[in-house]
Formats: C-alpha cells, sequence, structure tokens
C-alpha cells in the first residue's frame, strides 16, 4: 500500500471531492474578490504613478522653457531703449505691457517695437504694421504649453525691465516665472 504525504492528501481533499465537480459559489465568489482587489491596487497605482509622470515632465519642460524665455528676453532687453514718448512713461512710474523700444539687433529699431502674447504664444513686434512678428516661443516649440498673465515693466531710475508670466499645461499643471534684468543703454 502506497502512502500518500501531507501534500497529496491535501490535494485530493480540494481537486477531488468524490462526486461533487467544479467549483462552490463560495470558492468562486472569493476568487473574484481576490481579482478585484489585486485590479484596484494596479489602477490606483498605475494613476499615481501616472501623476507623478506628469508633474515631472512639466516640472522640467517647464523649467526649459523658463530658461528659454527668459534667455531671449534679456537678451532682447538687455540692449532696449525705451522709447517714452511712444510708451507714455512718466518720471518714476512702472509702465506694464505698453513699453516701446528700439533694439537694432532684433531689427526692432522703429522706435516702436514691443512684445505680446498672442494665444499663448509670444512674439516681438517692429510696430503696430508688422505683420510678421519674431515668433520668441510658439506652440510648435512646446506642445501643450502657454504662457498667460505676460507683465512687462520698466523703473526708469533703476533702468531695469521687470518680466512676469505664467506658463499653463493642457493637464492644468501652472507655474509662475519671471526675472528682472538691467539695460545696459540709456533711457531715451
Amino acid at each position: 500500500m502506497k502512502k500518500f504525504g501531507v501534500v497529496d492528501f491535501v490535494i485530493k481533499k480540494i481537486v477531488y471531492k468524490g462526486d461533487n465537480k467544479g467549483f462552490t459559489l463560495v470558492e468562486t465568489l472569493v476568487a473574484m474578490l481576490v481579482v478585484v482587489l489585486i485590479a484596484v491596487g494596479l489602477t490606483s497605482g498605475l494613476r499615481t504613478a501616472t501623476e507623478v509622470y506628469l508633474r515631472s515632465v512639466f516640472s522640467s519642460n517647464s523649467a526649459i522653457l523658463e530658461d528659454t524665455i527668459n534667455t531671449e528676453l534679456m537678451n532682447m532687453l538687455r540692449y532696449a531703449q525705451v522709447n517714452e514718448e511712444k510708451s507714455g512713461l512718466t518720471s518714476g512710474e512702472n509702465i506694464s505691457f505698453n513699453i516701446r523700444f528700439d533694439n537694432p539687433k532684433y531689427e526692432l529699431n522703429t522706435g516702436n517695437g514691443f512684445i505680446e502674447v498672442d494665444k499663448g504664444e509670444l512674439y516681438a513686434y517692429k510696430g503696430e504694421d508688422d505683420d510678421k512678428p519674431l515668433a520668441l516661443i510658439n506652440k510648435g516649440s512646446y506642445g501643450g504649453y502657454e504662457i498667460s498673465n505676460f507683465r512687462l515693466e520698466f523703473n526708469k531710475e533703476a533702468n531695469v525691465f521687470s518680466v512676469n508670466y505664467i506658463i499653463q499645461a493642457n493637464e492644468g499643471m501652472v507655474k509662475e516665472a519671471g526675472f528682472r534684468c538691467k539695460s545696459i543703454v540709456n533711457v531715451v
């Protein structure tokens, strides 16, 4: 006679139940419950991982975009001469967004050049009649990112430009950015 081990005994009891074939309702429900719990855990883990990934990508891309914008605008504003007559500047005031300036390096030497945000894109115009502005940042450069609340100020006494703006992503993430830059050219 063959001796059965514990494993063989358990297998016989679970698998072969005599003339009862198949799983009981309780066994089926327990198996389904286990599968559902595993699926819920995986789903919440994937959602969390996706959110962390999107935040990480936004943090990285917005830092690159901020650096690009700041560098481009600093290069432009560092050599800019503010035109007080066309800007409406008065002594001691900070003027927002209506600053007209010259900068021969960017062919903005009309005395009427300005920077504008249009539909999340950043442009430098030579003047009011400029139909082909210089695209500093457009949507083709950084897909899904837009610039909003752009604010350009000039302090005449300090000869300093201040730029503030917000970078927005399609996913609803937002980052405030900006810089200050001293003009090396005297005010006209």
